[in-house]
């Protein structure tokens, strides 16, 4: 599973970048693509539990790994290779985005990166 660091983000690039996995989460939807929902949601999960960790000194937060839950019926095996170059897609949209600040941008590169090194999935393992 991908993980990402999201102490380096500051509260309000955290926000964005929860905002931008809200909409390329309900993208995927649109595209009924569930294993792709499942990933931003996890992600805007993620930060919402660094938002509510940042009381915590940053040696104790981990980084956060996604995702971080399974809704019922979504397995959590490596998604499809389609699903996810439709996520690397996405997190491309977001990275290419120059209204979002750099940091922002970085996270959604580094993020697309290890999706890409993700190992390809079993053929015969599918929803």
């Amino acid at each position: 599973m991908p993980s990402l660091d999201l102490t380096g983000l500051d509260p309000v690039d955290l926000q964005a970048l929860r905002l931008g996995a809200q909409v390329m989460g309900y993208r995927a939807g649109l595209a009924e693509r569930p294993r792709v929902v499942l990933f931003f949601t996890a992600l805007r999960v993620g930060v919402d539990v660094e938002l509510a960790r940042r009381g915590r000194p940053a040696e104790t937060m981990p980084p956060v790994a996604l995702p971080p839950h399974v809704p019922a019926g979504v397995t959590s095996e490596a998604m499809p290779a389609g699903d996810r170059r439709l996520a690397e897609e996405y997190l491309g949209i977001l990275a290419a985005n120059d209204r979002l600040s750099p940091a922002v941008r970085e996270a959604c590169i580094d993020l697309r990166t290890s999706l890409d090194a993700e190992p390809p999935e079993d053929p015969s393992r599918r929803l």
